[in-house]
């Protein structure tokens, strides 16, 4: 599978956090700046000044750094007269991104930024931009992969599944919500597993180059930094225990479903089993691999619990009870609720896990930043304007 595929595939999750990180660290200025947006300004605006270490800013006059294209001849096992062709850069003369392909990224962000409402309309200076920042950042992405695939060790399958859970466990864990999963993002399941893989092998390789784990420190003094932020309702931390059923089950399936979860209910609260346990067994909803595990619920904010009472039967339980049988839209279940606390700013080790993975992202961000900076020194790179497609700016802007 060729990289530009693989970033298609995952919805070019690597170019995202580079972009993330080059607008969380002020150091996206090595795409030329384009501030005049038709008024609109969007959420990936980058700061004027040059990325540290960027000497290979794109040429103005549109030319290829010197690059004679007429005269590149394709090697055997090299890219072909196409790739080159069509090639919007050139990464030590491989190329990164065609023509087309960086046409149909820039429609995407055209038609997902029109969906929004109130907005102003996109100018030419600001597609222009936008064309700008997906080269760079196709760019950069050749640049770590093809520095990945030099250093990174060997993954097993048993590693990349690890690590999908890691995710998206509850989802992974489940066949049939993993199919629709796949589904919702037009990819097979090779695909993105392969894609994935990318993933982990890319954060091996910036795990030994620096430390990717928040510390106890960094999560505490976020958490502190903002507290008002985790000011929260009354909640409850749960589990479930559910069978199956259908809506329109009938009377007989009912009961049969009841006496099925009473024999669990019985398990737990006369014969003493750990409540996670039989769910992770015995439990039909997605959450049987995390042992039952709903996580924090709070009063008001899941629609389908208010509407079926089950958020009553939860919040009239005392911490460590058992609830009777509950009729939900799944079919029947029983909950174990753990812990209650009242309205209030939420303790640390309810936001732990919030506050853990975008820290974690942060750090990986500066340091595919720094591996960036250092390959772009190594690298000859070799900007194609003439194939973005660069519209006139005193052109009429799009019609909204």
């Amino acid at each position: 599978m060729t990289s530009t595929a693989l970033r298609f595939a995952l919805h070019r999750t690597a170019g995202f956090r580079l972009a993330v990180a080059l607008i969380a660290l002020g150091l996206a200025g090595s795409l030329s700046a384009c501030s005049s947006c038709g008024g609109g300004s969007d959420a990936d605006e980058t700061s004027d000044e040059t990325t540290e270490g960027s000497a290979d800013e794109a040429p103005a006059d549109g030319s290829a750094d010197g690059a004679d294209e007429g005269s590149a001849e394709a090697a055997d096992d090299g890219p072909s007269r196409e790739a080159l062709a069509s090639a919007v850069a050139l990464v030590n003369g491989e190329p990164v991104m065609s023509s087309d392909e960086l046409a149909a990224e820039l429609d995407a962000i055209v038609e997902r930024y029109e969906r929004l409402p109130d907005r102003e309309p996109t100018l030419p200076s600001w597609r222009n931009e936008r064309r700008r920042r997906i080269v760079m950042a196709a760019v950069h992405d050749h640049l770590v992969e093809r520095y990945v695939a030099e250093n990174a060790p060997e993954i097993t399958d048993e590693e990349v599944e690890e690590f999908v859970r890691r995710d998206i466990g509850h989802v992974f864990d489940d066949e049939r919500l993993f199919e629709r999963f796949l589904a919702s993002r037009g990819v097979s399941r090779e695909v993105y597993m392969d894609g994935r893989r990318a993933e982990l092998a890319e954060e091996r390789v910036l795990a030994a180059r620096g430390e990717l784990e928040p510390t106890e420190e960094e999560i505490t003094q976020f958490y502190e930094r903002n507290r008002e932020r985790w000011r929260e309702q009354e909640r409850a931390r749960v589990r479930t225990i559910t069978i199956r059923l259908r809506r329109n089950a009938d009377d007989e399936a009912v009961a049969e479903a009841r006496q099925r979860l009473a024999a669990l209910r019985a398990r737990v609260v006369d014969g003493g089993e750990d409540f996670a346990e039989v769910a992770q067994s015995d439990s039909e909803s997605a959450d049987r691999s995390r042992g039952g595990e709903m996580g924090w619920i709070v009063r008001g904010r899941r629609s389908e619990l208010v509407e079926s009472g089950v958020e009553d039967v939860i919040f009239n339980a005392s911490p460590g009870d058992v609830t009777e049988i509950v009729r939900t839209p799944l079919g029947v279940q029983i909950f174990l609720v753990e812990d209650i606390r009242p309205a209030g700013i939420r303790d640390l080790d309810e936001v732990r896990d919030i506050i853990f993975e975008p820290l974690r992202r942060r750090k990986a961000d500066r340091l595919r930043l720094e591996l960036v900076n250092e390959l772009q020194l190594e690298s000859e790179i070799q900007w194609v304007e003439d194939r973005w497609g660069l519209e006139l700016e005193d052109e009429a802007v799009d019609p909204e």
